[in-house]
């Protein structure tokens, strides 16, 4: 594989132009990524690994509903080893972490941060039960199959808006499959949690209202 070729004669900058080739042809290889990132982590350039590595794993997430951190865990890891060691104070810290250029839509993030929100509120349940919910977003056919790859893509982004815009901003979603997205809700009673499945739904009839799917929205408590 010329990738490996490219990478083991350290000839970086034409590595990450080859991934870049690669991945219009091939999105959802994960191995372009992959040689991208240790084409960064070769030119030493780490912030840029770190950055393209969470990139990465949001675009499998929203995009394919598949969670690819398992796959690059030892880039990660080699990239977490190379930061720089230096100590930082309260302002730069904050610099570092930065401001969320998307704080006027509902926070989406990939599955293993959903998860770990997840067992926060879990946590937070065993003091005060009934304040958060899981809820479930599926699109199902109206006939025996599925539509098309490309029909059912172009639904889920149209729910990825939605969700992004229609929910709270102290909601967060996930992509949980090619067919799903999942959804953690802070409330103060379950009457809210049935307002946002109704609101849900009639987003998606009024944007989708010729489709061959339907949504059906489920929740639990946490």
């Amino acid at each position: 594989m010329y990738h490996e070729y490219l990478y083991t004669r350290h000839r970086y900058d034409e590595l990450i132009a080859l991934c870049d080739q690669s991945i219009i042809f091939y999105p959802d290889e994960d191995r372009f990524y992959r040689y991208k990132l240790l084409a960064y982590l070769g030119m030493n350039t780490i912030k840029t690994a770190l950055e393209y590595y969470h990139t990465t794993l949001d675009f499998f997430s929203s995009k394919y509903g598949t969670d690819i951190s398992g796959s690059l865990r030892d880039v990660h890891q080699e990239i977490l080893l190379r930061m720089p060691s230096k100590e930082l104070d309260i302002n730069e810290l904050e610099t570092t972490l930065g401001k969320d250029d998307k704080s006027g839509q509902t926070f989406y993030c990939n599955f293993d941060i959903f998860k770990n929100i997840y067992h926060l509120h879990s946590r937070s349940s065993l003091r005060m039960p009934g304040r958060h919910y899981l809820m479930l977003l599926t699109l199902h056919s109206k006939k025996e199959k599925m539509p098309d790859a490309a029909k059912v893509k172009e639904v889920m982004e149209t729910l990825y808006y939605m969700l992004s815009t229609h929910l709270r901003k102290n909601d967060v979603f996930t992509r949980t499959s090619l067919t799903q997205y999942s959804v953690l809700l802070s409330v103060t009673e379950k009457i809210g949690v049935d307002t946002v499945a109704a609101r849900i739904s009639e987003a998606f009839h009024e944007m989708n209202s010729n489709s061959e799917l339907y949504l059906e929205v489920s929740s639990k408590e946490i």
